[in-house]
C-alpha cells in the first residue's frame, strides 16, 4: 500500500483527510437483457416467474465483464483512497452484492485483505433500486444471508463470517425488524428521501463519527441506475464492465462516478483519453 498513497500524494489534493465517495452501477444482469430483447418493457409477476427474474442476478456476459475489468476497478479506488480506509455498502439486491463480490476477487483487491477483518461489506437497504418492475423486488435478509455465495473465502477470509457486515442493513428506514419488507414499493420509489438519508450517513462519517479513521475513509458504493440518477444527478451510468467504445480493453469512462471531496461535484472517473494515469500499481509492481 505504500506505492499506492506515494502515488496519490504527488498533488495536493490528495494530502488532506476528506471523505471520497466511488459510486458503482452493478454489472448487467438478466433483468437488463430481458428488457433489451422485448423494448424495455415492464417486468410483471408473471414474467419474472417465467424467466426467474425476481431478485434478478447478473447475466453471464455481466459476470464474465466484472472478471474482465474488476482489476482496473480496484486500481482506481486505491488510487482515489491513498491512505484513506476503503469502506463498501452494497445494495441488498443480488446482481449488486454479485457485482461486488465478484469485483473484489482479483488481484487490483487483495491489499484490502491483508489485515484480517478490516474490510467490511455493509449491505444497506437505502441505495436499492428505484422503480415497480419485479426484478426490483427483494428477499427477505434472512433469506439474502443463506445466499451459497458467502459460504466461500476472498482472499483467505470467509464472506459471510468475516467479510459481511448488517449492522446497517436498516439505515435511513423506518421500516425495521420484525417488518422484514425492506424493498416496500413507497419506500422504494422514495428516491428523494433515500437520496437525503445517505448524504446525512455520508456527511455523519465525515464530520461526527467517533471512530473515524484517522487519514479519512473512501467509501465504495454498489448500486442501481436509478440510485445513481437521484444521488449523482445524471441517467446516463453505464452498468459496470462496459467496454470503451473501439478500445475493448479498457473500462468505459462513465462505469464510474466519484464525488472527491465535500464540496466537489460528482464527475465520471476518468475523461477520454486517460486510463493508466488513474491507476494504482498493482501489488506486486
Amino acid at each position: 500500500m505504500a506505492e499506492v498513497a506515494k502515488h496519490n500524494t504527488d498533488g495536493d489534493c490528495w494530502a488532506d483527510t476528506e471523505q471520497k465517495v466511488v459510486l458503482i452501477r452493478h454489472a448487467k444482469s438478466k433483468a437488463n437483457e430481458w428488457k433489451e430483447a422485448n423494448g424495455d418493457a415492464n417486468i410483471d409477476a408473471n414474467i419474472a416467474q417465467q424467466y426467474g427474474l425476481f431478485n434478478a442476478p447478473l447475466s453471464v456476459a455481466g459476470l464474465q465483464a466484472v472478471e474482465k475489468h474488476r482489476n482496473d476497478l480496484w486500481r482506481h479506488i486505491h488510487w482515489v483512497a491513498g491512505e484513506r480506509d476503503i469502506r463498501i455498502f452494497c445494495s441488498p439486491i443480488k446482481r449488486a452484492l454479485q457485482t461486488c463480490l465478484v469485483s473484489l476477487d482479483c488481484e487490483g483487491a487483495a491489499p484490502l485483505f491483508k489485515e484480517k477483518g478490516k474490510v467490511k461489506v455493509s449491505p444497506i437497504a437505502m441505495v436499492m433500486e428505484t422503480g415497480n418492475s419485479c426484478e426490483n423486488e427483494g428477499i427477505l435478509e434472512a433469506t439474502i444471508k443463506q445466499d451459497t455465495d458467502f459460504d466461500k473465502e476472498l482472499h483467505g477470509q470467509h464472506i459471510g463470517n468475516e467479510i459481511m457486515d448488517w449492522s446497517h442493513f436498516y439505515d435511513g428506514q423506518k421500516i425495521k425488524p420484525p417488518n422484514p419488507e425492506w424493498w416496500d414499493k413507497d419506500y422504494r420509489n422514495n428516491i428523494e428521501q433515500r437520496v437525503k438519508e445517505f448524504n446525512k450517513l455520508l456527511k455523519y462519517r465525515a464530520k461526527h463519527w467517533g471512530n473515524k479513521p484517522p487519514k479519512g475513509e473512501c467509501i465504495v458504493v454498489f448500486s442501481h441506475w436509478g440510485f445513481t440518477l437521484g444521488l449523482a444527478g445524471t441517467g446516463d451510468m453505464k452498468n459496470f464492465g462496459t467496454d470503451t467504445e473501439k478500445e475493448d480493453s479498457k473500462l468505459h469512462k462513465k462505469a464510474i462516478m466519484e464525488k472527491l471531496g465535500p464540496d466537489q461535484k460528482w464527475t465520471w472517473w476518468r475523461e477520454s483519453g486517460e486510463y493508466e494515469s488513474k491507476l494504482a500499481p498493482l501489488p506486486h509492481a
